[in-house]
C-alpha cells in the first residue's frame, strides 16, 4: 500500500523556534562588583548566569596574578636598586673604588707594616726591649686579623678593634707632631734637648756637612720630625675613616 498523502494545508511551512526570553528582562547580580546586571532579552537566562560567573573567576585569577606574584619581584627589584645606591654612596679614593676594596687595601697595608716592623726588630733583637715591642706587635696583629675577618664576613663588629687601635695611633702621632714642632718654635725647649740627646755626636757632623750651626740642626730635625708625624697622622686618620665608613656600609646592608 502506498502511504497516504496529507492535505497541503497540514504540511508545516516553517520551523518552530525554541522558547527564548522574548519581551522579558532577567536580572542577575554581579558577584564581583555587587551590582545588578540586566540580561539582554536576546540571551537565555542560563547563558547570562554562566558568563557572569566565568568572568568573575577570570578577573579574580587575573587579580591574583598581577598583585601577588609581581609584588615579590618588585621587592627584589627595590632591594637591588637600594644595594646599587649603597655601593654608589659608600666609596673612597675620590669616589673611584668601593669602600670594601678600600678596607682591604688598608688591611693589606697594615699587614705589610707589621711584617716589616717585625723583621726590623728581629734584625736588632739585641737592642730592642721585646716586652713592649712584642705587646705592640700582638695588639696590631689581632686588630688586623679581626679587620680581615670582618671585611670578609661583612660584619661591622669585627672592625671595632682596628678602629680603637687607630684612634690610639692617631692620638700619638698628633702628640709627637706637636712635640717636635715645639723644638722648632723654641730651640731651648724640652723637645730640643731630647733631639740633642738623640743625635748626640752626630749634631756636629751634620752641622759641618750642611755648613750650619748645631742649633739649626736641631731646628731642622724638629721640623722634619713634626712634618713626618703630621703626615702619619693624616694617613692613619684616612685609614680609620675608610674602616668606619665600611662598618656603616655593612650596617646599611643588614637593614635592606
Amino acid at each position: 500500500m502506498t502511504p497516504k498523502k496529507l492535505p497541503r494545508q497540514f504540511i508545516p511551512t516553517q520551523k518552530v523556534s525554541q522558547p527564548t526570553c522574548v519581551n522579558k528582562t532577567f536580572v542577575v547580580k554581579d558577584l564581583k562588583r555587587g551590582e545588578r546586571r540586566n540580561c539582554s532579552a536576546s540571551h537565555p537566562v542560563f547563558n547570562c548566569i554562566i558568563s557572569s560567573t566565568f568572568f568573575y573567576y577570570f578577573e579574580l585569577l587575573f587579580f591574583c596574578f598581577n598583585k601577588m606574584v609581581p609584588d615579590s619581584n618588585i621587592e627584589e627589584l627595590q632591594q637591588i636598586d637600594e644595594y646599587k645606591k649603597l655601593k654608589e654612596q659608600y666609596k673612597c679614593c675620590c669616589q673611584v673604588f668601593g669602600i670594601k676594596t678600600g678596607a682591604y687595601a688598608v688591611a693589606i697595608t697594615y699587614t705589610l707594616i707589621i711584617f716589616s716592623n717585625l723583621c726590623m726588630r728581629a734584625a736588632k733583637s739585641e737592642e730592642v726591649e721585646w716586652n713592649w715591642q712584642l705587646l705592640f706587635l700582638i695588639t696590631d696583629s689581632v686588630a688586623v686579623i679581626s679587620l680581615f675577618y670582618g671585611i670578609t664576613r661583612n660584619h661591622a663588629a669585627f672592625l671595632q678593634p682596628f678602629t680603637v687601635l687607630s684612634i690610639v695611633t692617631v692620638s700619638f702621632c698628633l702628640l709627637l707632631s706637636v712635640f717636635y714642632l715645639s723644638a722648632v718654635i723654641d730651640p731651648n725647649s724640652y723637645a730640643a734637648e731630647q733631639i740633642e740627646i738623640l743625635l748626640a755626636d752626630k749634631i756636629q757632623y751634620f752641622a759641618d756637612l750642611l755648613n750650619i750651626t748645631p742649633q739649626k740642626v736641631v731646628i731642622t730635625t724638629g721640623a722634619i720630625g713634626s712634618f713626618v708625624y703630621a703626615g702619619t697622622f693624616f694617613i692613619h686618620s684616612w685609614f680609620m675613616l675608610i674602616v668606619v665608613r665600611t662598618a656603616q656600609y655593612f650596617r646599611a646592608l643588614t637593614n635592606l
